[in-house]
């Protein structure tokens, strides 16, 4: 897991890594965005947690304070089998 964590010199920040902390979740998030090199987003068959009174996941926010700021973006969509996650009404992306 260490080699996936620092790749050639980039350090690779996720929000499982945050830990508790005082600050509010989603402007740690969109901070880290801010202070990213490349942005590279990794999409699934859920749609994620969103923070408290929005219907945006984090990833959502994060995209769109990736845009905003013209960082270089790199997207990787998902669309492989389903094995496990049919209990969640989980459909193939296309």
């Amino acid at each position: 897991m260490a080699a996936v964590r620092q790749v050639d010199g980039y350090e690779i920040v996720g929000m499982e890594g945050y830990g508790a902390r005082d600050a509010n979740s989603l402007d740690h998030c969109l901070k880290s965005v801010e202070d990213c090199d490349i942005f590279v987003c990794l999409i699934g068959h859920r749609h994620g947690n969103a923070p408290t009174g929005s219907s945006k996941s984090f990833t959502d926010h994060e995209f769109e304070k990736a845009v905003e700021l013209k960082k270089d973006r790199i997207v990787f969509l998902y669309n492989g089998p389903l094995a496990g996650l049919s209990h969640l009404g989980a459909r193939k992306v296309v």
